[in-house]
């Protein structure tokens, strides 16, 4: 399929081109124009709206030709004679495309033939230097070697010496990345307990054993520190040869369905194109440079190094070993040891999987994530470490502030509170016990853990414990978020993670964020993303946000009672209140209702409480009916197009007043519909 935003026909005198809307390939020659058919050429046309069109028959108004929304058929000669492609080929609405036999490159056979010379390099060199029985041969490895030699130059003789080069180079890079994280991931636990961890001791035999139980007990803690140090970086690298032709295509079609001044494919890709481009690389249609390998990877590296060091200092496999004899010693080494800074690395690090893994699936993971997990990481052992300054969270009591620690904790985690834990037991394996007012209370561990899934916990129970003391009651600010997102439907904590990436932190960011730019930055899928934006939008003009900062729970719910309020009549976003309101309206008419009695006061008086007379849903209306977003929400919201009618060529193009308003004013149609 060839890029139809390409160079318009006719531009250059000398070269007479294909009528607009026709794209060819390059060395195509000796095609008819439109409207001829092409005997013995394959032509496939293609809707390039979001609407279901008909195109009619040549002299006859009532055959259609029904193309669906972005849909794509092939046509015979006899049906392109028939009906009248050429003038939706004229206003860029369709594209048709003549399929001309590719000529054949050898980039990916140069390509290959790079990797079989640096496989016979690596293997054979070594085999027939130490080999004596194969020094005598070794005239074979060289022969191979300019075959292969070879090869790769008619390869580059044939292709593009840039893109074989950026091939290369990133292939190199993404190996040396690779060999760094396996090289911290493995060899840095390795080193530790070959240095620190009984080393070669560990390889004297007991009495009645080959090899001792430590050794065993050390290689399982070296498998699980580098198994679960590779595996967020191992999953990214993965992912990294994915390829990104239906990513674009797949946002071009969003945008088209989504903005209402956007009518064709082409349209969206002259618009947007560029930052496309900006975002996955430049659209190699040969397919050699089209990957996901947008950005540095170092922070990659870092995240890993940072995970490694947590995993070490978690599984602690230095220190000369005890003697071990029985098998539950073995597995007593693959107990982390209970202190608050692991069980929070713990609960990061249990985060961070789970979030990789979903950006993962998602076709959403970039090296930015990274950052956040490593970020994550230290910033949850400096509020684990003033956490564990709180007295009443040390030791084997548990008083008021530790109560007031459960219930945030039970808030934020949307679970009951649950009872308070036992005393802490005895650290197993250790050689002496430290006096109990000093070791980290079992409230403390867990916490520590919740804090590491979710950091507002910790600000929270400082916060609280602060506001415990009298003389700093009055002098603490509130640290809780105003307009959290997680009072959105569908919004859970691994999607406010991947937002906080893209600098939205609560309710207004989302509202007021640029909805293209978020759909390009995340993999989050845009009906997704709209539903978000249109909640977000009722949220703001309704929740009252001026409650004072020292609000407690049951307070600051009082905010969201008109929301609910709304919802238990299946309200949940700024469309459908629009759309209840106007199918309201339809009713009184059809019924001939007027005044008090009629579905529509009612309507716009359900939120009023008694001493109010302005109709606050009323108000509402008028408010969100400007708002930023809420044009492109209603175009995206409007299913017309796609089952309801099909589309003839006078009726594509016309505004819908119903979405842009009765003020819109549509910009004047071009005969060919490309912006530079």
């Amino acid at each position: 399929m060839t890029d139809p935003t390409g160079p318009l026909p006719g531009n250059n005198p000398a070269t007479p081109g294909p009528t607009t809307g026709e794209t060819q390939k390059t060395g195509e020659q000796g095609l008819p124009p439109l409207g001829r058919p092409a005997v013995g050429v394959k032509t496939t046309v293609q809707n390039l709206t979001a609407r279901r069109i008909g195109v009619t028959a040549s002299g006859s108004k009532g055959v259609e030709f029904v193309l669906p929304p972005f849909g794509r058929r092939e046509v015979t000669p006899q049906t392109e004679a028939r009906f009248d492609f050429a003038a939706w080929a004229e206003r860029d609405l369709i594209n048709i495309d003549r399929e001309v036999a590719p000529v054949e490159g050898g980039g990916d056979r140069s390509y290959l033939a790079i990797g079989c010379l640096f496989w016979v390099v690596l293997l054979g060199v070594p085999v027939g230097v130490f080999v004596p029985r194969l020094q005598t041969s070794l005239w074979y490895w060289g022969v191979l070697a300019v075959i292969v030699i070879g090869v790769s130059l008619y390869g580059f003789v044939k292709a593009s010496w840039a893109k074989l080069l950026r091939q290369f180079w990133q292939w190199l890079t993404q190996w040396i990345n690779l060999l760094l994280n396996l090289g911290v991931g493995i060899g840095l636990p390795a080193a530790v307990i070959l240095f620190f961890g009984g080393g070669l001791q560990l390889f004297v035999p007991d009495q009645d054993r080959y090899l001792s139980l430590a050794l065993l007990g050390r290689l399982l803690q070296w498998a699980l520190i580098s198994i679960a140090s590779i595996l967020p970086a191992g999953l990214y690298f993965l992912f990294d040869r994915q390829r990104l032709g239906t990513l674009r295509e797949s946002f071009f079609r969003d945008i088209t369905i989504l903005d209402p001044t956007v009518e064709t494919l082409n349209d969206a890709r002259s618009i947007h194109g560029t930052r496309v481009e900006e975002i996955y690389g430049p659209d190699d249609k040969s397919g050699g440079g089209d990957r996901f390998l947008s950005g540095t990877r170092w922070p990659i590296f870092v995240a890993t190094l940072v995970v490694t060091h947590g995993w070490i200092l978690a599984l602690s496999p230095f220190g000369k070993p005890e003697p071990i004899t029985t098998l539950a010693q073995v597995l007593a080494l693959l107990v982390p040891q209970w202190t608050p800074v692991n069980l929070g690395f713990l609960g990061a690090y249990f985060f961070a999987i789970n979030m990789i893994l979903r950006r993962y699936l998602l076709a959403d993971l970039k090296p930015k994530a990274y950052s956040h997990i490593t970020v994550r990481i230290l910033a949850v052992i400096v509020l684990v470490w003033v956490l564990s300054l709180i007295p009443d969270l040390v030791g084997n009591t548990v008083t008021a502030v530790g109560d007031a620690a459960t219930t945030v904790v039970s808030s934020l985690s949307g679970a009951p509170a649950a009872a308070q834990p036992a005393a802490t037991s005895p650290q197993p394996g250790t050689a002496e016990q430290e006096p109990a007012s000093s070791q980290p209370g079992p409230l403390l561990l867990i916490l520590a853990f919740f804090v590491g899934i979710v950091p507002e916990t910790g600000t929270a129970i400082i916060q609280e414990y602060l506001r415990s003391q009298k003389f700093l009651a009055d002098r603490i600010p509130s640290l809780q978020e105003k307009l959290p997102l997680n009072d959105l439907e569908g919004v859970n904590l691994y999607n406010r993670a991947r937002l906080l990436d893209e600098g939205i932190e609560n309710i207004e960011n989302l509202t007021h964020h640029d909805l293209i730019d978020l759909l390009l930055q995340t993999r989050i899928p845009l009906p997704r993303l709209v539903d978000w934006v249109d909640q977000g939008i009722l949220y703001l003009h309704i929740v009252d946000v001026t409650e004072v900062e020292s609000q407690s729970t049951a307070e600051a719910q009082k905010k969201t009672v008109a929301l609910q309020k709304l919802r238990r009549y299946g309200i949940r976003t700024a469309t459908d209140l629009e759309r209840v309101y106007d199918a309201a309206k339809k009713r009184d008419a059809r019924g001939g209702k007027v005044g008090p009695d009629s579905e529509t006061k009612r309507l716009l008086h359900l939120l009023n409480g008694t001493d109010e007379k302005v109709q606050r849903v009323r108000t509402i209306l008028d408010s969100i009916a400007d708002d930023e977003w809420m044009v492109y929400i209603r175009n995206w919201r409007d299913l017309t197009r796609f089952h309801d009618k099909t589309w003839t060529l006078e009726e594509v193009g016309t505004p819908n007043p119903d979405i842009l308003g009765p003020d819109y004013e549509p910009r004047p149609q071009p005969s060919h519909r490309h912006d530079f």
